[in-house]
């Protein structure tokens, strides 16, 4: 009877071990298989927290490329539109003045041409007046009225020379009063016609000269109004090529906001699906982790109670009360 009941503790002494082997095992398997949904669990995390991250990039990117469009990008298109205006403003201008320059050239140069023609016509009066007076002792009455023709004639082709006027008008006064019959009047009239003709010619030698002064002037103008033009159509074309360069970056700027929006939006609808997709596996989680807890803690609960002395006492009671 002995041997017997040493043969039954044994055996359950072995069977004990047995289940508390596999209580350990399964515990450990439980274990493991926690660590591996919190593993799962921090892997949803990480994928969430990166959609996050590059949504949050995409979102500011997107800002700060609408920030330099509106704070660069804009105001630039304006500026450069403006510039161009004050461009084509300048160009208007400077045609304007070169054709006002041309019209009063053009007038200047007739005016020139009738003075140069009213002082010729007046220097032949006189060469005329004085042939006729060197020739003459005592002239006839014919004669004096051709001299004082001629000084009528110098009197009006000088009608625009103030300077001139009160001579000629005193020498017509003179011609008139004396009728040439003293000598000594004659030859002071000879001096004064004398006089008079250098006068004229110094006044134009000094219109000739100004004359040309004035077309050099013109010409210099007309040199430096081309130039100018010039400059300002070299700056339209740099000005166009900065206009259509700042278009094409706010082109490319715009497309590419619209490209972010639209990762945007398919990132959003994916965090969306992450969300719900974290939430439902936290939920599995939680459920899972609860279960394993309370099947941990029965096992635990059974390892304790295999454990006691007093239920390998109760056990060898019952074997020999067998």
């Amino acid at each position: 009877m002995p041997n017997f009941i040493c043969k039954q503790e044994v055996s359950f002494l072995n069977s004990t071990a047995k289940l508390k082997n596999s209580l350990v095992n399964w515990k450990r398997n439980q274990l493991e298989s926690i660590t591996n949904s919190i593993e799962e669990q921090m892997f949803t995390t990480e994928k969430l927290l990166d959609l996050n991250k590059k949504f949050k990039t995409r979102k500011e990117n997107s800002s700060m490329l609408m920030i330099s469009m509106i704070t660069f990008l804009i105001p630039q298109r304006d500026r450069f539109a403006a510039q161009l205006e004050q461009l084509q403003e300048n160009i208007a201008q400077n045609r304007r003045t070169l054709s006002e320059a041309e019209v009063k050239r053009e007038n200047d140069h007739e005016t020139f041409e009738s003075e140069v023609a009213e002082h010729n016509d007046a220097i032949s009066a006189i060469d005329e007046c004085l042939q006729l007076l060197s020739t003459i002792a005592t002239p006839s009455l014919a004669q004096i009225k051709k001299v004082q023709k001629n000084l009528s004639k110098i009197q009006s082709s000088l009608k625009k020379h103030n300077q001139f006027q009160i001579f000629v008008k005193v020498l017509l006064e003179i011609t008139v009063e004396s009728n040439f019959a003293d000598q000594g009047a004659l030859r002071d009239i000879v001096v004064a016609f004398n006089n008079l003709r250098v006068e004229l010619v110094d006044s134009l030698n000094q219109i000739t000269a100004d004359e040309a002064q004035a077309v050099t002037d013109f010409k210099n103008q007309v040199i430096q109004l081309n130039q100018e033009h010039a400059e300002f159509q070299r700056a339209v074309v740099v000005k166009n090529a900065e206009i259509e360069a700042n278009a094409t970056k706010i082109e490319q700027t715009l497309d590419l906001i619209d490209e972010l929006d639209a990762d945007l939006e398919t990132l959003n609808g994916q965090l969306q699906a992450e969300n719900d997709d974290y939430a439902f596996a936290t939920d599995v989680y939680n459920a899972t982790v609860a279960e394993y807890n309370k099947e941990i803690n029965a096992a635990n609960q059974a390892l304790e109670l295999l454990n006691q002395p007093r239920f390998q006492d109760y056990v060898k009671s019952q074997l020999k009360g067998a």
